[in-house]
């Protein structure tokens, strides 16, 4: 499994607001998808996802904090 530096590749440098509303929208419709999976494995990997955006969401928020500091 690739680590979240690997998975987000260079994102944590976009500091706008649309990163941060598509990290939200992600992180909501993977948790939705995983709400509605038919089978744990599926239900699992859409969560995974689902963390991974909350994960990016956090980094990019803390990070335009510290940038406007």
């Amino acid at each position: 499994m690739l680590s979240l530096g690997q998975w987000s590749g260079n994102m944590s440098g976009n500091n706008n607001s649309r990163d941060l509303e598509y990290y939200r929208r992600r992180e909501r419709q993977e948790r939705d998808h995983a709400a509605r999976a038919e089978n744990t494995v599926a239900q699992q990997v859409h969560l995974e996802l689902a963390e991974r955006y909350s994960s990016l969401l956090q980094n990019t928020a803390t990070n335009a904090m510290a940038a406007g500091a």
